[in-house]
C-alpha cells in the first residue's frame, strides 16, 4: 500500500470547566497519523479529517494538503475521528475516499495511529430519503405501515433498476460489538470484506424494464397505499413505483405498485409483511453479481443466524440510521460505505424523515444530493415525511400514480 505520512497534533478549543465556572487548564496533547492508500490510487488534492469528541460532542476539523503536514492540539479524550477526500480521474468519475479511528482513547502525547483509507466510486443511484420511524395520530395511535425508501438517479446516463436489492444489514439495532462470521473456506479474504444482509428485496425485471433516467426517483414502499385514512398524520404512497408485498398476507394488501422479490431472509420462515425497525436500520443498495447467490449464506460464530455476505464494492450506497444520538458511535457498516449516522430529533413514531442534503444543481437541471458516505453530514432530519421532495421527477412508466 503507498503511504502518505501525515504528522498531525489535533487541537481543539474545548473549555472544561470546574466547580467555580473557571476552564480549567487542560495540557494538551500530540498525535500524529499515517493515512494509507491502496497501490496504484489516485491522490487527493487534500484530506478533511475531524476529530469528534464523544463525551461533548465537540468537532475540530483539520484540512491537510496532498503531501503536507500540520500541527494541531488536541484535549484528552474519547474520540473518533473521520477522514475523507474526493478525486476524479480522466472520465470524471467521481471517488470517495475514507477512513477512521473509532472509540478511540487519545490520552498521551508522541501517540502514533495508522489509519487505512479505503476508496469507493461514487454511485449513479443514492437514497434520497427514508422514512422509517413512524407516526402517531393526532390521538396518539401509532403507525408503521407508512415507510418508504426513496432512491434518485444523479448520473448523467439511464440506470436500468432491474434486479436492485434493496434491504437491511446486520446488525438490526446499533451495537457496541458486531458478529463475526463462519466465512472461512466459503469467501474470499476476511468478514471485514462484506457487509451481512439480514433482510433483503429485489426490484423485478429483465434488465431493461425499469429505466430510471437522470433526475428521476423510484419509491420502494413498505405498503403502497394512500395511507391518510388510516392516521391522520400518514402520507400518500399509492404513488410509489414498488412496494414490499408477501403473499399472502393478513395485514397488507396488493396494491397497484409492482411487487419486490425477497431476495434473502436471514429467519428460517418467511414473514407475511416487512417491517425495518423504528429505531433504525443499516441500509444499502446494491445489484447483485454471480457471485451473490441467497443461498450461499453463512452463520454467525456459534449460532444459527443467517447472514448473507455482500461484498463492499458491490454496494452503491449505504446509510446507518441509529435510534439517538448516543448511538451514532456505534457502527455497523464501515467507514468506506458510511464513515458517520443519522437519527431522527424525536425518536420513534415522530414522522420524521431523513433527507439528503442538496449538493448543487447541475447544468443539466439535475439536482445533485451531496454524497459524502457520511450520513452524519449528508442527511437531514425533515418532518412531515414527503415523497419526491423538492419537485423530483417520475420515471414514464409509472401509470398508476396522481402526478
Amino acid at each position: 500500500m503507498k503511504k502518505i505520512i501525515l504528522f498531525a497534533t489535533i487541537s481543539t478549543l474545548i473549555l472544561a470547566s470546574c466547580h467555580n465556572n473557571k476552564p480549567d487548564l487542560i495540557e494538551k496533547i500530540s498525535v500524529s497519523v499515517q493515512l494509507n492508500l491502496p497501490a496504484g490510487a489516485i491522490i487527493p488534492s487534500s484530506y478533511n479529517m475531524q476529530f469528534i469528541d464523544l463525551k461533548t460532542g465537540h468537532r475540530q476539523e483539520v484540512n491537510f494538503g496532498s503531501s503536507g503536514a500540520a500541527t494541531f492540539n488536541l484535549i484528552p479524550g474519547l474520540y473518533n475521528a473521520i477522514i475523507k477526500a474526493e478525486a476524479s480521474d480522466e472520465d470524471n468519475y467521481t471517488y470517495l475516499y475514507s477512513g477512521s479511528l473509532v472509540n478511540e482513547f487519545i490520552l498521551q502525547s508522541g501517540k502514533h495511529y495508522s489509519i487505512d483509507v479505503s476508496i469507493a466510486k461514487a454511485s449513479p443511484l443514492v437514497f434520497k430519503e427514508i422514512f422509517y420511524c413512524g407516526n402517531a395520530s393526532s390521538t396518539g395511535v401509532t403507525y408503521f405501515h407508512g415507510q418508504f425508501y426513496e432512491i434518485y438517479n444523479q448520473s448523467r446516463g439511464t440506470v436500468y433498476v432491474d434486479g436492485l436489492c434493496i434491504g437491511q444489514f446486520f446488525t438490526l439495532l446499533a451495537e457496541a460489538v458486531q458478529p463475526l462470521w463462519e466465512i472461512a473456506g466459503k469467501y474470499p479474504g476476511n468478514q471485514n470484506d462484506y457487509v451481512y444482509g439480514l433482510t433483503l428485496h429485489q426490484v423485478p425485471g429483465s434488465g431493461k424494464e425499469y429505466p430510471l433516467e437522470p433526475g428521476e426517483s423510484i419509491i420502494i414502499a413498505k405498503w403502497g397505499r394512500d395511507h391518510r385514512g388510516a392516521s391522520d398524520t400518514s402520507l400518500d404512497l399509492s404513488s410509489a413505483e414498488f412496494e414490499v408485498y408477501i403473499p399472502p398476507s393478513t395485514v397488507q394488501t396488493d396494491e397497484p405498485a409492482i411487487n419486490t422479490n425477497i431476495f434473502f431472509i436471514s429467519a428460517l420462515s418467511v414473514p407475511t409483511n416487512w417491517l425495518a425497525t423504528v429505531f433504525g436500520s443499516a441500509y444499502a443498495i446494491f445489484f447483485p453479481d454471480e457471485t451473490v447467490n441467497p443461498e450461499n449464506f453463512v452463520l454467525q460464530q456459534g449460532t444459527s443466524t443467517r447472514g448473507l455476505p455482500i461484498p463492499l464494492d458491490l454496494i452503491l450506497d449505504a446509510v446507518e440510521c441509529v435510534g439517538t444520538a448516543a448511538s451514532v458511535q456505534l457502527k455497523r457498516f464501515p467507514a468506506v460505505l458510511d464513515a458517520g449516522a443519522i437519527h431522527t430529533n424525536g425518536g420513534i413514531y415522530v414522522n420524521e424523515s431523513i433527507a439528503r442534503k442538496i449538493e448543487s444543481i447541475r447544468d443539466d437541471g439535475v439536482i445533485i444530493f451531496q454524497d459524502t458516505n457520511n450520513s452524519t453530514d449528508d442527511f437531514e432530519v425533515m418532518s412531515p415525511p414527503m415523497i419526491r421532495r423538492y419537485g423530483v421527477k417520475w420515471p414514464s412508466w409509472n401509470t398508476w400514480g396522481k402526478k
